[in-house]
């Protein structure tokens, strides 16, 4: 196997960052601190976590029954729950890594969590992030999950072992594998040039008889589509030649399981092919530019610069999942897809991936990325060393912090917009709420930055206070709780301009704690068993069980 050496060479610089980050924060080992390096670097690369929360994720130590970072991310069409086995190479490259025996048990122990069912010697830190996501999924009544499952090492994993029927036979319980290593790490880049072949209605003069594409027309040289159709065979090897990442990079879902909808499609397809493109909404693609080519057989290929589906990911997907077991199926050649192609700036490409998927849940923080004022911000925060994150698998490698844009705005909604409930409640609601208040022309002149800035250094602050800590699931529940309860208690926290190190904090926490701590014993007494850490703090009661407390206070 070749060794990607651009790949490596990022990935090298992550573990050893997050190395020297781990060793200043605990005793380990070299080769320990390395191996935790390693799920570290996943968790950034792959799901744009900050070096706070990836570090916060790993569970590697005696009795971690093969995980070495559990994360779970409540977010999206189907939560994800993120396991990580890891080893660390002196050599990069190295071969002999993940021995069969240990991939097997690895899957064991994915498939007990899935099931519910008791994890044997599990070691406290893996045992209560275990509980606190059990205890969450019964609370929300979430019955559908997907796990992914990384093995990750910077030497070489056994093609062969990636091949194992353990590894098919843990599709069934919605576990996946995924395999990092020398050869392959980060986001494949976007592709910058692809062909595929369709059918055109052609013209039969020169005034052009078929009008179907007029309906594109606009002034704007800059904008421009067309209509076609291929048959899914084209499709998916189109597909397979630029690829998943590729493709599907821009702003859309990858293929979600378990969904009727989904079956739905596979059920069409392969009982009835003829009908499929009448029961289908087709794929739309957009494009920088596109370019019409004849190929003297009755079929055109349209050469496309930069094309992402934004649109039909999920045909899309479905249909290589059965192309990939029985690509000789005769109906990839019966079924056709209606395609869309829309050549477009990026500016209205984001108006079309948007609109297109207004039906559906899709992830609007990439939609977003490209806002000027939120460029702006971001590109204040990275003269201060800290990156902002505002899409996956950006490279973070330079960067001495990194902090997300739906965290940052968590915190702002509990910081400046007294919302600390539905802060924990959910990101995306809180994302979707504020993005356009806090990136928008009226606060480009308001000391938004200042603003923003505070939240990273009461962020920053918050975990400090956490890293204090031996039993962290209060102050994890509360996080944002405590943000709005040391605004309450003092003002000044919000005021950007004053330096943060005048701002006497630890008092302000310590006041903060003590006041939410007589709030949760009331509501122990008075719930008993029912009572929840969790219900309490993403509840909208708590807010004003805040604001009562401090008045009671003042009183007396």
């Amino acid at each position: 196997m070749s060794i990607n050496k651009t790949q490596l060479n990022k990935f090298t610089s992550l573990i050893n960052k997050n190395k020297d980050f781990i060793t200043s924060k605990t005793q380990k080992d070299d080769n320990k601190a390395y191996s935790m390096a390693i799920c570290m670097s996943v968790l950034e690369e792959y799901y744009q976590l900050s070096f706070e929360d990836a570090f916060d994720s790993l569970t590697d130590g005696s009795d971690d029954c093969k995980i070495d970072a559990f994360y779970y991310n409540p977010e999206g069409n189907i939560p994800e729950l993120i396991l990580i086995q890891s080893k660390y190479k002196k050599e990069a490259g190295t071969t002999k890594t993940f021995s069969i025996d240990e991939i097997k048990l690895c899957l064991n122990t994915a498939i007990t969590i899935v099931r519910g069912q008791k994890l044997e010697n599990a070691s406290p830190i893996l045992q209560e992030k275990l509980t606190q996501y059990r205890t969450e999924l019964k609370e929300e009544d979430i019955s559908d999950i997907k796990v992914n499952f990384y093995f990750a090492t910077n030497g070489i994993i056994c093609d062969g072992h990636k091949l194992l029927k353990e590894i098919q036979e843990a599709e069934q319980y919605n576990i996946n594998c995924y395999f990092i290593d020398a050869t392959k790490f980060g986001k494949v880049e976007k592709i910058n040039n692809a062909e595929l072949i369709c059918n055109l209605k052609e013209a039969k003069n020169t005034s052009r008889a078929d009008k179907t594409d007029r309906i594109f027309e606009v002034e704007d040289i800059n904008i421009d589509g067309m209509v076609a159709s291929c048959s899914a065979s084209d499709l998916m090897k189109f597909y397979e030649q630029y690829g998943r990442e590729g493709l599907l990079e821009s702003n859309v879902r990858f293929c979600l399981k378990k969904s009727q909808i989904n079956k739905d499609i596979e059920d069409t397809f392969l009982q009835n092919p003829k009908k499929f493109s009448f029961l289908n909404n087709g794929i739309t693609i957009i494009c920088t530019d596109y370019t019409v080519i004849p190929t003297g057989t009755g079929f055109s290929k349209i050469s496309m610069k930069n094309p992402s589906i934004v649109n039909g990911g999920q045909t899309t997907s479905i249909l290589y999942n059965i192309y990939k077991k029985d690509e000789k199926n005769p109906n990839f050649n019966i079924a056709g897809i209606l395609i869309r192609i829309c050549k477009a700036p990026s500016d209205f490409a984001i108006q079309i991936a948007k609109a297109t998927n207004s039906q559906n849940k899709i992830d609007i923080v990439d939609l977003n990325a490209n806002n000027e004022l939120q460029n702006q911000i971001k590109q204040k925060f990275s003269e201060d060393g800290i990156g902002l994150l505002t899409k996956r698998g950006e490279d973070i490698v330079y960067y001495n912090d990194t902090i997300n844009v739906e965290y940052l705005l968590q915190l702002y909604a509990s910081l400046y917009e007294d919302d600390p409930a539905k802060a924990k409640l959910s990101k995306k609601s809180i994302y979707k709420k504020y993005f356009d208040k806090v990136f928008s022309e009226e606060t480009a002149c308001n000391d938004i930055f200042l603003k923003l800035k505070r939240c990273y250094e009461i962020s920053k602050f918050l975990y400090k206070k956490k890293d204090e800590q031996t039993d962290t699931s209060f102050i994890k529940h509360a996080w944002y709780s405590i943000i709005y309860t040391m605004k309450k208690l003092d003002n000044k926290i919000t005021n950007g301009k004053i330096n943060f190190k005048n701002l006497e904090l630890n008092q302000k926490y310590d006041s903060a704690v003590s006041l939410l701590n007589d709030i949760i014993d009331k509501k122990k007494d008075e719930l008993k068993t029912k009572f929840s850490m969790n219900n309490l703090f993403k509840g909208n009661e708590i807010k004003d069980l805040i604001d009562i407390k401090i008045d009671e206070n003042e009183d007396a």
